[in-house]
C-alpha cells in the first residue's frame, strides 16, 4: 500500500548497500516509477518488491506479507505453475499459464520475464541449434538485464528469478557441451552472490542450485580442493537455514570429495577428517532413508524453478476484520465513522473489493490497521537491527542461550518500546534468557510471558478456546504461545497448554492463506502439541501428528524441527507398545534416535544430538556412537 514504509525502508537499504537507483531499478521498472516507489507516492507490486530486495540481497520472507486478494491469487498462481512443471501436470501447467496470460503481463516486467522462462522450460519454441536456444533465452534474461554479458554477471546486482535465469543459461551450454561458457557463467555468479547477499535466508534460495551446477562442471580430481570447500560451505549455508532441498545431493558431493582426497594423497583419513566423513555419510544416509518411507520426491530438482515460499502471508481482508474486531466496531459503525455503505466494508472482508488508498489510510488510522509489518516494528533505518533480532531467534532455538544472552544485550537498548510488538519482544527474550541463566521460577516466568502476550492479543485467556477468533498470529506471537503452553505443560497444567495449542492450529486451519505459507510457526506448534498429548499418554495420537508434520516439512525441504520430530516419533513408539515391545518396534524406535542423532548433527544443532545421545544410552542401554 501507498505511504507503508516499504519504499522508505527500499531507499535506507540500497543506501546501505551503495547502490544508485538507476542500477536497483535497471529492467525492473521505470525510474520515475522507482522513485515515486521509494517516496511512498505509489505501492509497489509484489514482484517487484521481491526483486528489488533480492538485488539487494535482502530475503523478502523476512517481513509479514499483507496481501490484497488478487496480489496473493497471482502469488500463488506463480507457484502453482512451478509445482506443476516440476511434478511433470501438463494439463494443469497449461491451464495455468493461459490464466497467468490473462493477468496483462505488460503491466509487470517480472511477470512477464517468469511468463517467458516458463513458456521456454515448456519447450514451446523451435530452433535450430545452440546459437538459437542462447538468443531466445538471453532475450527472456534482457527483459530485466538489459545489457547482459555472461562475463560481466559478477558485478551485476540480481534477484533469485535473474539468478534462476543465469542457471538456466548455465544448464543449457552444459546440454550442448559449452563448459567453457558454462563455467564462466557460473563462477561469475558465484562471485555475483557472495558479494551481494549477506543475508542467509536469501542467499540459501539460489547458492545451492548454483554451486551443484558448477560441480557438473568441475573434475573432482583436478579441482578438488575448489569441490570441497564449495561443498562445505553449502552444506553449512543449509544447515544454518534449517533447509533440506539439495541437502543429499550436496552430502553425496562432499562425500565423493573427500574420497578423492585421500585416494590423491594415497593415505588414511585423519581423526577429524574420519568424523567429517561419518558424519556426512551417516547423515546422507538418515535422510535418504526419511525420503524413502515417506515416499518424498523433489522431482526433477531444476535448479532453475524457484517456489517462492514465504513464512508470513497475510490477506489483507482477513487483517481488516480482526482490527475491526479488536476496536469492538460493527460494519454499520466503521463505515459511518469513514463515510461509507456498510456494504463496502463487508466487500473488504470478503475479498470482494479492496479499498482505495485513500480508504486504505483512514482504515489504518481508524482501527489501526499496522502501516508496515516486519518482524518487531522497527523504524525502517534500523533494518540491520532486525537481522539481528532474527540471530538471537535462532540461537534460542538451537538453546545457544549464551550466545542469544550476549547478541540480545547488544541490541535491547536499541530496539524502540513505544510499539506494543518490541515491548513483547524484549519481556518475552529476557523471560526465556532469565529462566534458562539466571533461575527464574516456572511460575514467574509463566506470569511474565502472559504478561506479554497481551500486548498484542489483550483477549488471551488460557481457558477461552476462540482468544484467537479472527485474529492470525505472527511468527512472533506463535512462539511465545509455544512458550506459554511449554510452561504450563511443566506446571502439569496440560489442559491450557492444549487449549492454547489448539487454538492456534485452528485459526491457521480457517485462514484462506494456505498453511504452507506459515510452516515454520504450525510446525513449532505440532511439536509441542505432539509432546503434550504424549506426555499425557495419547501415544497414537501424538504419533498421527507427528506422520502428519514430518511428511509436510519434508515435502517442503524444511529441516529445523525435524530432528525434534523424528525423536519425539520413536520416543511415542516406545510408548505405545512398552508392555509388548516387539524386536521390530524396539528397532524402529533406536532408528528414530539414530536418524534424529544424526541429521540435528549436520543441522549443526549439537545441544539436541547430545540430548539424543544421552536419551538413547539411557533408554535402550547402549552408546549410539
Amino acid at each position: 500500500m501507498k505511504n507503508d514504509g516499504i519504499g522508505k525502508l527500499i531507499f535506507e537499504l540500497r543506501k546501505q548497500e551503495q547502490i544508485t537507483e538507476k542500477e536497483l531499478s535497471q529492467g525492473l521498472c521505470s525510474l520515475a516509477e522507482f522513485r515515486k516507489i521509494e517516496a511512498g507516492e505509489r505501492k509497489v507490486e509484489k514482484t517487484l518488491l521481491d526483486a528489488l530486495l533480492g538485488r539487494m540481497g535482502r530475503a523478502a520472507d523476512n517481513f509479514f506479507i499483507i496481501l490484497e486478494k488478487e496480489q496473493y491469487q497471482l502469488y500463488e498462481l506463480r507457484n502453482q505453475i512451478q509445482e506443476a512443471y516440476l511434478i511433470g501436470d501438463n494439463k494443469k501447467l497449461q491451464e495455468k499459464m493461459e490464466k497467468l496470460k490473462e493477468k496483462n503481463l505488460n503491466r509487470s516486467r517480472c511477470d512477464k520475464q517468469f511468463y517467458y522462462k516458463m513458456k521456454f522450460l515448456m519447450g514451446e519454441y523451435l530452433y535450430n541449434g545452440l546459437d538459437e536456444m542462447e538468443e531466445v533465452l538471453v532475450g527472456i534474461i534482457q527483459i530485466t538485464i538489459p545489457q547482459f554479458k555472461i562475463e560481466k554477471v559478477s558485478g551485476y546486482y540480481l534477484c533469485l528469478e535473474e539468478i534462476s535465469l543465469c542457471c538456466l543459461l548455465a544448464s543449457m551450454y552444459q546440454q550442448y557441451k559449452e563448459r567453457r561458457k558454462a563455467k564462466i557463467l557460473l563462477e561469475n555468479l558465484i562471485a555475483c552472490i557472495d558479494r551481494r547477499y549477506q543475508d542467509t535466508e536469501e542467499k540459501v534460495q539460489i547458492y545451492p542450485q548454483v554451486i551443484l551446477l558448477l560441480l557438473q562442471v568441475y573434475d573432482v580430481k583436478i579441482e578438488n580442493e575448489k569441490w570441497i570447500t564449495f561443498c562445505q560451505k553449502t552444506i553449512d549455508l543449509l544447515a544454518e537455514n534449517g533447509i533440506l532441498t539439495l541437502m543429499d545431493e550436496l552430502l553425496e558431493c562432499y562425500k565423493v570429495g573427500l574420497e578423492e582426497k585421500i585416494a590423491k594423497g594415497q593415505r588414511q583419513f585423519t581423526k577429524l577428517e574420519e568424523l567429517v566423513y561419518q558424519n556426512v555419510s551417516m547423515g546422507l544416509k538418515s535422510i535418504q532413508e526419511l525420503k524413502q518411507e515417506y515416499q518424498i520426491d523433489y522431482g526433477k530438482r531444476e535448479f532453475f524453478v524457484i517456489k517462492q515460499e514465504y513464512n508470513e502471508v497475510f490477506l489483507l481482508q482477513e487483517m481488516i476484520l480482526d482490527y475491526r474486531k479488536r476496536v469492538k466496531k460493527s460494519q454499520n459503525q466503521l463505515s459511518e465513522k469513514i463515510g461509507i455503505e456498510p456494504e463496502t466494508i463487508s466487500r473488504y472482508e470478503s475479498g470482494k473489493r479492496k479499498p482505495s488508498d485513500k480508504i486504505y489510510q483512514i482504515l489504518v488510522e481508524e482501527i489501526g490497521i499496522p502501516k508496515e509489518k516486519y518482524g518487531v516494528i522497527l523504524p525502517v533505518e534500523d533494518y540491520t537491527l532486525y537481522e539481528k533480532i532474527r540471530k538471537v531467534e535462532r540461537y534460542l532455538l538451537r538453546r545457544e542461550f549464551l550466545a542469544a544472552q550476549q547478541l540480545f544485550l547488544e541490541i535491547e537498548p536499541l530496539i524502540p518500546k513505544e510499539k506494543a510488538e518490541n515491548q513483547q519482544y524484549c519481556i518475552r527474550t529476557q523471560t526465556i534468557l532469565d529462566f534458562y541463566l539466571h533461575g527464574l521460577k516456572e511460575q514467574e516466568k509463566l506470569k511474565r510471558l502472559e504478561q506479554a502476550m497481551r500486548l498484542t492479543i489483550p483477549k488471551y485467556n488460557a481457558l477461552e478456546e476462540n482468544f484467537l477468533k479472527y485474529h492470525i498470529p505472527s511468527r512472533y506471537e506463535t512462539t511465545l504461545l509455544n512458550n506459554i503452553a511449554a510452561s504450563y505443560i511443566k506446571l502439569g497444567q496440560n489442559k491450557q497448554a492444549i487449549i492454547i495449542l489448539k487454538a492456534i492450529l485452528k485459526v491457521y486451519q480457517e485462514s484462506e492463506i494456505k498453511e504452507e505459507y506459515h510452516l515454520s510457526a504450525i510446525t513449532l506448534t505440532e511439536v509441542s502439541y505432539s509432546k503434550c498429548i504424549g506426555n499425557m499418554g495419547n501415544y497414537k495420537e501424538a504419533l498421527d501428528e507427528i506422520e502428519k508434520t514430518l511428511r509436510m516439512n519434508l515435502q517442503f525441504g524444511k529441516g529445523n524441527m525435524i530432528p525434534y520430530l523424528i525423536y519425539e516419533k520413536g520416543w511415542n513408539i516406545w510408548k505405545n507398545n512398552e508392555d509388548s515391545l516387539s524386536k521390530e518396534k524396539r528397532n524402529a524406535c533406536m532408528k528414530c534416535y539414530q536418524q534424529a542423532y544424526w541429521i540435528s548433527g549436520f543441522m549443526n544443532n549439537f545441544v539436541l544430538q547430545q540430548k539424543i545421545e544421552y536419551l538413547y544410552k539411557k533408554d535402550f542401554k547402549k552408546k549410539l556412537v
